[in-house]
């Protein structure tokens, strides 16, 4: 098996997959992070892309947001890639493979929470 790449390289080379796909440059995603409360800007964008930067959990959720892309778009690899990534103690394991199609229940689910986004307490009935 070929050197097996760390997860976070696998992130760090979906999140800019995800930007490319959608258009955008490296500001626009910043701008829009930065529209979720994130202190982004353009060198953020650029050092967490070539993986020099770790994306914390919250980051990783608003860059799904940022990106109209689902979570596990950004997590797991494509159809196609290799789906070894290693732990830092060297060992590695095998992931799920994301679906990237249009279509699928994560992405429903996806879509429709994402165009109720919004900020205030949760209304009630809504909780969980």
């Amino acid at each position: 098996m070929a050197e097996t790449p760390p997860y976070g390289e696998l992130v760090a080379r979906n999140v800019a997959a995800a930007r490319v796909r959608r258009k955008l440059n490296q500001a626009d995603l910043a701008a829009r992070m930065a529209a979720h409360g994130f202190k982004w800007v353009r060198q953020t964008v650029t050092e967490a892309e070539a993986s020099r930067r770790r994306i914390s959990v919250d980051e990783l959720l608003g860059l799904s947001v940022a990106l109209e892309t689902p979570m596990d778009v950004l997590m797991f690899p494509a159809p196609g890639d290799q789906p070894y990534v290693a732990l830092p103690g060297g060992q590695w394991i095998a992931l799920p493979v994301a679906e990237r199609g249009p279509s699928g229940a994560a992405r429903e689910v996806w879509d429709r929470n994402v165009s109720k986004l919004s900020s205030g307490p949760i209304p009630e009935g809504e909780e969980g």
